[in-house]
């Protein structure tokens, strides 16, 4: 049976212009504003196939990847153009002529792509970065598919169920948001409850393609601690994920916005049952001169032992000085208890 590996991109900040160069002072005076640098673009490609590698995929399979938020500098439509064009560009299987903008969700086939994506604060400023508007209900589904979502990946008895939220939803459409904080949609029908009924009918109908393990992870933008700028998840949305990730057997939460590397295993509520993870990653495409929080995404890598039991391991792949994407901690990856 084969691993599932997953590519965990995040705050791409794709600029208007796909071969983009910030110089160094911008790079390193601006980081939360700078967009995307061409170079680590380039390097996205074969990054991909050395994870591919790493979690021992054979030739033809290839990683998926899920991108935590921020897919523009500042939300504007010809930046969401060169995003959806270079995600795209990733797959071979991606060759027919676009129908339109985003992810063309008309298409067929398009579900089948190997790419989940939600959105982050920086893709709801309508191309602005002067009000910097807490949140965009227009986003979907021009350029996202709507949260929440739900994405399945097989491999042999195991399932790996992932699902998305946007969590700049709980925010006021009509206010910008300049501290960059989070806040879950909980009203009556709203994002969570719509999560919520996921989850139940997940359960009710059982895994599918007759798997026997099934392991649960949910995308978000902000993480769920930290202080100062930028802001993370309100305590209260905070509070509502922790309850359902004790509800719903939920594994990990895969997140962005800080611009580093973090990992933390925080206890479920409210009855402290099991522990669930924080994998939060880096701003991925974000010039190679910044020295730090250095640029990078998290490779993932999730199957089953030879006794049926669940396994998954993190790596850091963080920008090198041979200027390529490399795992940091390829003999001592981060081993996520499952």
């Amino acid at each position: 049976m084969m691993p599932i590996a997953i590519l965990h991109c995040s705050d791409l900040h794709f600029g208007s212009a796909l071969v983009n160069r910030p110089p160094r002072w911008l790079v390193q005076t601006m980081q939360g504003y700078a967009a995307h640098d061409i170079r680590l673009c380039l390097a996205m490609k074969p990054a991909l196939e050395d994870v591919g590698d790493l979690a021992g995929l054979p030739e033809e399979e290839e990683p998926k990847v899920v991108v935590s938020g921020d897919l523009t500098a500042a939300g504007a439509d010809k930046e969401f153009a060169v995003a959806h064009t270079f995600l795209r560009s990733l797959w071979r299987l991606w060759r027919a002529p676009p129908l339109g903008a985003g992810f063309d969700l008309r298409r067929p086939d398009a579900v089948d792509l190997p790419l989940a994506t939600v959105p982050g604060n920086h893709d709801q400023w309508g191309g602005s970065r002067v009000w910097m508007w807490g949140y965009d209900p227009e986003l979907a589904p021009t350029h996202f598919r709507p949260t929440p979502w739900r994405r399945v990946w097989n491999s042999g008895n195991l399932e790996v169920e992932f699902f998305g939220l946007d969590t700049n939803a709980g925010l006021d459409h009509r206010r910008p948001n300049p501290l960059a904080g989070g806040s879950l949609d909980q009203r009556p029908g709203g994002e969570v409850d719509r999560l919520r009924a996921l989850l139940e009918q997940s359960d009710k109908e059982g895994s599918e393609k007759s798997a026997t393990v099934r392991i649960r992870a949910l995308v978000l933008h902000h993480p769920l601690s930290g202080k100062g700028l930028p802001y993370p998840l309100d305590a209260n949305s905070v509070d509502v994920l922790l309850r359902l990730a004790e509800a719903y057997n939920l594994t990990a939460f895969l997140t962005g916005h800080t611009h580093e590397f973090f990992f933390q295993a925080l206890e479920t509520r409210p009855n402290r049952r099991r522990k669930v993870w924080e994998l939060r990653c880096a701003s991925t495409l974000q010039g190679p001169t910044r020295r730090r929080p250095r640029p990078g995404f998290l490779a993932h890598k999730i199957w089953l032992d030879e006794g049926n039991r669940p396994r998954w391991v993190t790596w850091r792949y963080p920008w090198s000085k041979a200027n390529r994407f490399a795992p940091r901690n390829r003999l001592t990856p981060c081993q996520v208890v499952l």
